[in-house]
């Protein structure tokens, strides 16, 4: 039977990220195709050392390896991993810069169109973008998207963009919503703030349970979306954009497949684009309703 390893760095500590969604989707997908699937996480393989990890695989007759969100240090991995044989796909929120591993990922200045224009129809006037000041790249792309259009508006729209550090450089979910947290005063200082626009879903996190915290309702008083769906299940409902995970985990487990029946030369070996979606949860409110 041919095999496939998964491995997503988010699986473990974060049940509810939108990694453990995609790696369900993508482990039914690859199963229904009669391909033996074997989870692993980030956290595992970064204490390994290669040459045993490797043969570890080998020995277990896995020939694929699919990445999931992984961190900088993955693309590495992901090159090693190549460069001995294994089949690799590597999803992502930004494209990769190895150009010989196939890449799934998405337009992050598409997702930053989409989030903030999402506000936009919802009559609001008066709208922050919150990030952090690392520097991202996908997250210069997503405020991009932003600032082009408030200027796109003719004054019609006043937009605002706050950069504050993050606690880490390692860009954690405990250190995204710190950032969101921090936002808060500087948010009111602001003034007149009907919307935000969170680069992402840990920010647009720890911005809402502050704001709740000091007794200010989201969406009543402040409209919130963030992006990349890794609150799936959390209570508040919150609104955001992310990748069309049924498409992703279709798409992904195709490629795989093919790769591992040697079909190879009938994907790709390119990044391949999956359009995002728009998630209208419960933190957006249209004003004047």
């Amino acid at each position: 039977m041919l095999a496939s390893n998964i491995h997503g760095n988010m699986i473990d500590d974060q049940p509810a990220s939108r990694a453990n969604f995609f790696v369900g989707l993508i482990e039914t997908e690859l199963i229904r195709h009669g391909i033996q699937v074997e989870l692993d996480t980030f956290d595992h393989l970064r204490g390994s050392d290669f040459k045993t990890y490797v043969n570890r695989l080998k020995s277990a007759h896995i020939r694929g390896v699919i990445c999931i969100y992984g961190l900088q240090e993955m693309e590495e991995l992901n090159r090693k991993l190549a460069d001995s044989g294994f089949y690799v796909l590597d999803i992502r929120n930004e494209q990769s810069s190895n150009a010989t591993i196939n890449t799934i990922w998405y337009d992050n200045y598409l997702v930053g169109r989409i989030a903030a224009g999402f506000l936009v129809e919802n009559s609001h006037r008066n709208i922050c973008c919150i990030a952090s000041d690392l520097g991202l790249e996908w997250e210069k792309e997503r405020i991009s998207a932003f600032e082009d259009m408030i200027r796109a508006a003719d004054g019609e729209i006043r937009g605002s963009v706050l950069r504050l550090p993050s606690p880490s450089a390692e860009g954690k979910r405990e250190c995204w919503e710190a950032i969101g947290r921090n936002a808060v005063d500087r948010l009111l200082q602001i003034g007149n703030i009907s919307a935000a626009f969170c680069v992402n879903d840990g920010i647009a996190a720890g911005l809402c349970r502050e704001l709740q915290r000091r007794k200010l309702n989201v969406p009543g008083d402040i409209s919130v979306i963030g992006c990349d769906n890794d609150y799936t299940y959390w209570d508040l409902g919150l609104s955001t954009v992310s990748l069309e995970c049924l498409r992703l985990g279709t798409v992904a487990a195709d490629i795989m497949n093919k790769c591992l029946r040697g079909e190879r030369d009938s994907v790709l070996t390119s990044a391949i684009k999956i359009p995002p979606l728009l998630i209208p949860r419960k933190t957006v409110r249209k004003l004047g309703s």
